[in-house]
């Protein structure tokens, strides 16, 4: 079957990929990411623990609605990263009605590649390295 991190099962391989190069320059050692889509393919594909919480799929009016839903601390509250694509499996628009408001408090846009915005929680400086240089740019 080949390495269990091939991605080419996933219907957005590129698009996982431009992910992936993006965290690769933003995760620290331990850091976790979520995704404000459909699936997250990153900790799995970077062989890196999950979060706290989360979700394995989210489709609206599947496996949640703006009535029933797990709380936006739940989705996206134990991640370090989340990352938010550009061109969704699925569409949005119901993902951010619902924790677009959780994502703005919580998280900032720290970087973003043709494919993914990555917000990162505003309690970390935007990349590692700005901790031990003491910056915070952005």
């Amino acid at each position: 079957y080949g390495d269990h991190r091939d991605l080419h099962s996933f219907p957005t391989r590129r698009s996982s990929d431009l992910g992936i190069h993006l965290l690769r320059t933003a995760l620290g050692p331990r850091e976790t990411v979520a995704t404000l889509d459909f699936s997250n393919p990153f900790s799995y594909a970077l062989e890196r623990p999950p979060f706290t919480g989360g979700s394995i799929a989210m489709q609206y009016q599947y496996t949640f609605s703006d009535q029933h839903k797990p709380s936006a601390k739940w989705l996206l509250g134990g991640a370090d990263l989340v990352m938010v694509p550009k061109y969704p499996v699925l569409p949005l628009e119901s993902l951010i009605r619902n924790y677009g408001e959780f994502l703005r408090e919580r998280f900032r846009l720290c970087a973003e590649s043709p494919g993914w915005f990555l917000y990162r929680t505003k309690q970390r400086p935007c990349y590692p390295a700005e901790a031990a240089s003491g910056q915070n740019s952005r």
